[in-house]
């Protein structure tokens, strides 16, 4: 964001796509930050989503997307025409936010390995294989489902670093990328684990 050429942008909403809050934090100092920098930058209106990352119960989630609140942010995303977003590694020398940042327990964790989890897209765990739907996990997730994730046009995936490459294959496989950038160790490792 903070790279982010300053410049006039006529009707841009910057919408964010699943909850940053956990026990320990908001998620507005992380994630609020970023967009507010990026607003700035192309004087942007802002639709936060001031919802955990994962929900405790998944009848509290159901629950709470039933608010007039958060079917406004919900209707912001249904109209997005741009996504953009990196994936998550469950296993990475520097561990994704949603994994270091005290937001799924040691328990939940372990569950996520023995269940071939490698990562997420927007908070919802996938496989390499791009499945998700069985994650129970999932039920919890604040983001767009891979499924609503797709109706959004075009959706731009940005990655870097060689361990998140199962994740990204799991994005890829899971048909949510129509762009990507990408640095090369992390292509060649993709490369590496679909080529027969």
């Amino acid at each position: 964001a903070v790279h982010i050429t300053k410049k006039d942008v006529d009707n841009v909403t910057l919408v964010q796509l699943n909850g940053a809050a956990s026990t320990d934090t908001s998620g507005i100092a992380h994630v609020g930050g970023i967009l507010a920098r990026m607003a700035y930058q192309w004087k942007a209106n802002i639709v936060q989503f001031p919802v955990p990352a994962f929900f405790d119960n998944p009848e509290t989630k159901e629950a709470l997307w039933r608010e007039g609140a958060v079917q406004r942010v919900l209707n912001w995303q249904e109209r997005c025409t741009i996504a953009v977003f990196s994936v998550g590694a469950l296993r990475a020398e520097i561990p994704s936010h949603v994994y270091s940042a005290g937001y799924l327990t040691h328990s939940e964790l372990n569950k996520l390995a023995l269940d071939k989890v490698v990562g997420d897209v927007c908070t919802v765990l996938i496989r390499p294989d791009g499945s998700w739907s069985d994650i129970s996990l999932n039920k919890r997730a604040t983001g767009p489902s891979p499924e609503k994730l797709r109706r959004i046009p075009r959706r731009l995936c940005v990655v870097a670093g060689k361990a998140k490459a199962p994740s990204l294959l799991g994005a890829l496989n899971a048909g949510v990328v129509t762009d990507l950038v990408c640095d090369k160790a992390v292509a060649e490792k993709v490369w590496a684990l679909v080529k027969p």
